[in-house]
């Protein structure tokens, strides 16, 4: 049976790198090149922020307006993983 390790390989079409990150999840799959790891997820923290900031705006309104933030806090545990 041949083998090989730490070459190139083609999943569903698309060139994966030895040190590529794969990322998938019920929404799909994506290979990140390994050169684009860092920029990628210094990427992802700057969205994860910025939606941070706008469910504090969401809530403050909510709260303001005497309607409570439960809903918003079950939304944004629910969709925004750890980014290492």
């Amino acid at each position: 049976m041949p083998y090989a390790a730490n070459v190139a390989v083609e999943v569903g079409g698309v060139c994966v790198m030895p040190d590529d990150y794969v990322y998938v999840d019920s929404s799909g799959g994506v290979v990140i090149p390994a050169q684009s790891l860092r920029r990628v997820l210094d990427m992802a923290r700057q969205v994860v922020a910025e939606d941070d900031e706008y469910l504090t705006q969401l809530r403050d309104e909510h709260t303001r307006l005497g309607k409570g933030d439960a809903w918003v806090d079950r939304r944004h545990t629910s969709y925004a993983p750890d980014v290492p």
